[in-house]
């Protein structure tokens, strides 16, 4: 069989290794056609003689082209080049649509995120002595995998408080935890599989959800809101088997759903056999009167799914999320999907438990909760002072946010583009309906985040906007 002769210039002077430089030459001229396919290569000995390097040079750049499947070594023949599709290296990539916007990246002068939390009066001290604490009380157990279900100290620490200050009813075995909402979510499309794969979900509404029940295949039923939350006419009409809500604090709006419409879905959920998946992702921050009990807590059936997180009350770079499955899930749960494991790192499951096992994470609660709401009621302060009757904010004295809407009919792009310009970064709500069609709401409207924002910042941006808009 002719061998083939390979002619590969070294730069023996240059920083890469030599055998690189050889392993790239040939894997190169494979890729191209010019080796082809079962052509042998000169012997280790051969071509280390004519390259003037060791031998070891040659055997290790053909022992690595080997490895990666370029050439096949046979015992007592020598080293001979594998048959693939050359073709696949030759062809041009796709080329990139051009008519997709991308938002360039700036430094904004104001950022009214929603999802912003204050990072300046997280107790880092304490979380760092704490964290140095499970590490090393845990030993090397601190650095597997865990419960599935998320380490028993934490669950055990996370019912106490749900009980206390939700009024959730709900055990140890009952909590599942996972590094954020959207995995929970494909947990439960699993779990809730053999049911009818049909999702109601507010419109409008939280919908990084609903594009995990999407991705797993389920129908979206888009349910419009009343005054007093979901349209539980318009849900028995598109009789899910599912309905996602957020009935303590609805996400745009602040809704929150009275106690009687609370009972009406429960019955609802028990009469069709259906589930509730209740999201309560900032019901701490509410700044007058007690916290909105859980809809969970009114829950005798067994439909309601509770989701809770430490997203906003800590910080979002702690990924910790959990949620509460009713006794029937928790059972298609343990015994089907046990084996998937744990999302969340051991060290902050611990750092968290030992946060509230000492007392930390309720005075912490108390202290964002002062100040956050001192935060709210400047940014309503603000917005009186500067943009008068312009405006209208919705919202009940809760949450990150407030929802400003502009009294006047204009488009919320140029709205953006305008605030933009001046270095202020908007959110427009537009997003936030699964159907575009159903937005009813006949003027532009805005999120504006304050929970990352300082005084000065909240001022600087309303200001702004005013100039930029009025």
């Amino acid at each position: 069989m002719t061998v083939f002769e390979l002619l590969i210039p070294l730069d023996k002077a240059a920083a890469t290794p030599l055998y690189i430089q050889i392993y790239e030459t040939i894997k190169k001229k494979i890729q191209q056609g010019e080796l082809p396919t079962t052509a042998r290569l000169p012997s280790i000995r051969s071509l280390a003689m004519q390259l003037e390097v060791n031998k070891m040079t040659v055997e290790t750049a053909y022992d690595q082209l080997a490895a990666e499947g370029y050439l096949e070594r046979k015992p007592s023949s020598g080293f001979f080049v594998q048959e693939m599709n050359t073709d696949f290296f030759t062809e041009s990539p796709q080329k990139k649509d051009k008519s997709i916007f991308i938002e360039p990246k700036k430094d904004w002068l104001v950022d009214f995120n929603d999802n912003g939390i204050d990072r300046q009066h997280f107790p880092l001290s304490v979380w760092k002595r704490l964290t140095n604490q499970s590490i090393s009380e845990a030993g090397e157990d601190v650095f597997t995998h865990g419960d599935p279900q998320g380490e028993v100290g934490l669950r055990n620490e996370i019912a106490s408080y749900l009980q206390l200050s939700r009024g959730v009813q709900c055990t140890v075995d009952q909590l599942v935890i996972g590094a954020n909402s959207q995995y929970l979510t494909f947990l439960l499309t699993l779990l809730t599989s053999a049911w009818k794969r049909k999702v109601g979900v507010e419109e409008p509404g939280y919908h990084p959800i609903t594009q995990v029940f999407q991705d797993m295949g389920y129908e979206i039923a888009p349910i419009p809101l009343k005054g007093d939350g979901l349209d539980i006419t318009k849900l028995r009409k598109e009789n899910p088997s599912l309905v996602f809500i957020s009935p303590s604090h609805q996400y745009p709006f602040g809704t929150i759903m009275p106690i009687g419409k609370r009972i009406e879905l429960l019955e609802w959920a028990t009469d069709h056999n259906a589930w509730i998946i209740e999201d309560d992702i900032d019901s701490e921050f509410r700044y007058s009167g007690q916290p909105i009990p859980s809809l969970q807590g009114l829950d005798r059936k067994g439909r309601v799914v509770y989701m809770g997180t430490f997203f906003k009350s800590l910080l979002p770079s702690i990924r910790v999320c959990y949620m509460v499955l009713p006794e029937e899930l928790l059972r298609i749960y343990k015994k089907d999907y046990i084996g998937y494991q744990q999302t969340t790192s051991r060290i902050h499951q611990r750092t968290i438990e030992l946060f509230m096992k000492e007392g930390h994470w309720e005075r912490h609660l108390l202290r964002m909760r002062k100040i956050y709401g001192k935060k709210y009621t400047f940014l309503r302060k603000m917005i009186t002072q500067y943009m008068g009757d312009k405006v209208t904010v919705l919202g009940k004295d809760a949450g990150l946010y407030s929802v400003l809407v502009i009294n006047e009919k204009e488009d919320e792009a140029t709205l953006s583009k305008k605030a933009w310009q001046r270095g202020i970064k908007v959110y427009g709500i537009s997003d936030t309906w699964f159907d575009q069609s159903n937005n009813i709401v006949d003027r532009p409207a805005f999120l504006l985040g304050f929970g990352g924002l300082q005084e000065e910042e909240i001022e600087k941006g309303i200001k702004g906007l005013c100039d930029a808009w009025f």
